[in-house]
């Protein structure tokens, strides 16, 4: 691992937190993402024109092979196409543990389509995340292990039109949010 990006805080960041590309190994830890995308999105971004929307998430790597995402934190992430604490994108070997979302208006995780493969979200904790919990996203094969998610009545677990993609669950925990 020649590439550590850790102990960072970032808040109000107009689009993403952190973003690793184009990287093999990266490690990503102890990092805290908070009201990230809060120029991403409708309520300032109104025209996007011919730049194919806005798309913002917090923590998450681009065309990395075996990236490694450990002990960060994300909250209040601000509603756009994506909106997500976090995101394996486009890369092979994209692993999450032991992390922490809460409140993100998009949702926990999305496995983003096609290229992204061989992805694993192991021993993360989401809490109360809006719109739903997860997006597969046409992706082909990601796999949730050993997670617990904390939803509220009303909030699918996969997120609307962000399904269609294949996922494995093993010993994940859903357990609605007590009013």
């Amino acid at each position: 691992m020649n590439i550590v990006i850790r102990d960072n805080y970032v808040k109000a960041a107009g689009g993403d937190g952190i973003t690793v590309m184009y990287a093999l190994r990266p490690l990503v830890k102890h990092n805290t993402a908070d009201s990230v995308a809060c120029e991403m999105n409708d309520r300032i971004y109104s025209e996007p024109g011919n730049r194919l929307g806005k798309v913002a998430a917090a923590i998450w790597p681009w065309k990395c092979k075996d990236a490694l995402f450990r002990y960060n934190e994300v909250t209040d992430t601000r509603l756009n196409q994506d909106g997500m604490a976090y995101d394996a994108d486009s890369g092979d070997g994209t692993v999450y543990e032991y992390n922490y979302s809460r409140m993100n208006e998009g949702g926990c995780v999305m496995f983003c389509l096609e290229e992204a493969i061989h992805n694993t979200f192991r021993h993360n904790v989401s809490y109360d995340d809006l719109g739903g919990s997860i997006s597969p996203a046409s992706n082909p094969d990601a796999r949730l292990e050993e997670n617990i998610f904390y939803v509220r009545d009303g909030v699918p677990f996969v997120r609307n039109h962000m399904d269609g993609g294949n996922y494995t669950e093993s010993n994940d925990r859903i357990i609605p949010i007590e009013k």
